[in-house]
């Protein structure tokens, strides 16, 4: 860094006296103050000038510049009272800085950071549509699908054993290729003896598919 004597001409332009603030505020007609540099995010731009007289809005307003108001945090964990993980909020400045931050509950919701939250939550909302297609494609396959299970049985057509969950789960892997948990087979109780079954899987929570499963003699 390089510092330039106050009173250096530089092409066109001289240094201006060096000074600093020790207060900025903007008062109302009434006297009350709407902004000050130690209370509020108030800037003063590089190269101003000192200044202190009354003069109306008109002439002020031209040297404001302001962005629209923005909420003050954003939740980085699911908080009863304010709303979930990723949620945008408005809160006290206070309560943000000694509550939230140092419990790691919540960050300043700077513009940057709600840009990525807001490319985040598109992001999993993409996903989530995603995954609610592939997850009905795998329903219409699992419906035209039909299980074959040979089992040990008796002549009377009773198992010596029995089909699980787990067995038709296994069936739907090496049939279609598909991981179903197995308790999302719902099975009230093991099949004990041959014959056709409609089975009911759950591929994704909320999503099932009827699996026509026709346990045979083995041979």
């Amino acid at each position: 860094m390089h510092e330039v004597p106050s009173g250096t001409k530089c092409f066109d332009w001289v240094v201006p006296e060096e000074w600093n603030i020790s207060e900025a505020r903007l008062t109302g007609p009434r006297g009350d103050t709407l902004a000050s540099l130690s209370e509020n995010n108030l800037h003063v731009v590089g190269y101003s000038v000192p200044i202190d007289e009354r003069m109306p809005f008109t002439r002020v307003k031209p040297h404001l510049h302001s962005i629209p108001a923005m909420p003050d945090a954003i939740l980085l964990q699911d908080v009863d009272t304010l709303g979930e993980q990723g949620n945008v909020v408005d809160v006290s400045k206070g309560y943000l800085r000694n509550y939230l931050i140092p419990r790691k509950l919540a960050q300043p919701a700077t513009k940057g950071a709600i840009e990525t939250v807001r490319q985040r939550q598109a992001a999993a909302e993409r996903a989530a549509r995603e995954a609610v297609e592939r997850a009905q494609e795998n329903v219409n396959l699992l419906n035209r699908t039909v299980l074959t299970i040979p089992q040990q049985a008796g002549a009377d057509g009773r198992l010596f054993g029995s089909v699980t969950v787990q067995d038709i789960a296994t069936a739907v892997r090496e049939a279609r290729g598909l991981k179903i948990d197995k308790r999302g087979v719902h099975l009230p109780e093991p099949i004990k003896s041959v014959g056709t079954y409609m089975v009911v899987v759950e591929v994704v929570e909320g999503v099932t598919a009827t699996i026509k499963t026709m346990v045979v003699a083995k041979k």
